[in-house]
């Protein structure tokens, strides 16, 4: 129901919501999401994202490698 904030290089993500509905950070900005959304996270682009309703939150989560460079992913503690 939850990721934790995080940055990637290497990858752009897509993030598709299945159920639920949630909060997805994308750097400064906060976008309410909910089933039938996609979401697309850049590299180096923090996200989050976090469960917002009272019922599960599903995702399905797809990776695409981009840039040419090695894959990394980083926890941002606050």
């Amino acid at each position: 129901d939850t990721v934790s904030m995080h940055v990637h290089t290497g990858k752009a993500e897509y993030w598709v919501v299945l159920a639920g509905e949630g909060i997805m950070q994308l750097g400064e900005e906060s976008l309410r999401v909910s089933e039938g959304d996609v979401i697309v996270t850049a590299p180096e682009v923090p996200h989050a994202l976090h469960n917002s309703g009272a019922d599960n939150l599903d995702f399905l989560n797809l990776v695409q490698p981009v840039g040419g460079v090695p894959i990394t992913t980083r926890e941002i503690t606050s």
